[in-house]
């Protein structure tokens, strides 16, 4: 089950991460050509800049929680609990 939700979330990811590269090359692509710079086209740079930023942050911060987690459940304390 683990797997099937890895693979779903890394294919999901993926197609996200190649859209929104596709349309910052386009926002770039009009800048260069000449239409000027829009705010349309900053503030889609600035926010998907951001989102961007935001998923591998959390993704870094999720993978960090899930090393520590087995550690931090063997160290709790759970062998000297009484029945």
């Amino acid at each position: 089950y683990v797997d099937l939700v890895k693979n779903f979330f890394s294919f999901y990811l993926g197609l996200l991460i190649v859209a929104i590269l596709t349309q910052l090359c386009c926002c770039l692509f009009y800048i260069i050509e000449g239409f000027g710079m829009d705010e349309r086209y900053s503030m889609f740079t600035l926010c998907t800049v951001i989102y961007l930023y935001v998923i591998c942050s959390r993704a870094s911060q999720l993978k960090a929680i899930g090393e520590d987690t087995p550690t931090k459940l063997y160290c709790c304390g759970w062998d000297s609990l009484q029945d």
